[in-house]
């Protein structure tokens, strides 16, 4: 059977599917960001540079630099080791809104190793700035009493500026604008695919 519209049951036919998609893509796109603001977390980290240095003639002490700057992956891992990491569990096990275990507290801990250098970067996150500050600067401090026993050579470690509020950066997980662009999104596309279906029974019906 021949159907036949008219521009004003066209006009009407689109405004209507264009209120059906605006409208399923703002309530998806709302629910999504009510749903997720109210499951943000927000983590800090705090950073300390230590380096390796020696003492002593010009000559060795540029070798010995050398075999430092080749073993710094192992000097990061020693740190993450519970030789240091259970010192500075039992030193922050005190500490106010800290909430770690001597199990899982070196997961909170990511050593960088500066590229050709001598030198790496502690890197603390903690759901507190205050707890990543002291844990990035009582790490440094245990490294440093800890890492020249490990060193054959006789090695010492200087620990660059303490870490401090103006360097601690945050991270907010999960990004609530980006999952309510991809809600609202989602709603337009159901939106669309709602009002086609609406218009195919309207016209099987007639």
């Amino acid at each position: 059977m021949k159907i036949n519209y008219s521009i004003s049951d066209l006009w009407k036919i689109f405004w209507h599917n264009i209120i059906i998609v605006i409208l399923s893509g703002v309530l998806l796109g709302g629910a999504t960001y009510l749903f997720f603001s109210h499951r943000q977390t927000a983590t800090y980290t705090a950073q300390r540079t230590i380096t390796v240095y020696h003492t002593g003639d010009v000559t060795k002490e540029a070798n010995l630099i050398q075999a430092d700057v080749l073993s710094m992956n192992t000097y990061a891992s020693i740190i993450n080791d519970p030789v240091v990491m259970t010192p500075v569990y039992n030193d922050m096990k005190a500490t106010k809104n800290f909430s770690y275990t001597k199990k899982n507290i070196s997961k909170q801990v990511v050593v960088v190793p500066a590229p050709n250098s001598a030198s790496m970067t502690i890197n603390t996150t903690a759901n507190d700035p205050a707890v990543a500050i002291k844990m990035a600067n009582v790490t440094a401090e245990v490294a440093k009493d800890t890492l020249p026993q490990y060193i054959k050579h006789s090695a010492k470690i200087r620990l660059l500026a303490n870490a401090n509020q103006r360097a601690v950066s945050k991270t907010v997980i999960p990004n609530v604008k980006k999952l309510s662009i991809y809600g609202l999104a989602a709603g337009v596309v159901l939106g669309a695919l709602l009002s086609f279906g609406i218009d195919l029974i309207r016209n099987q019906r007639k």
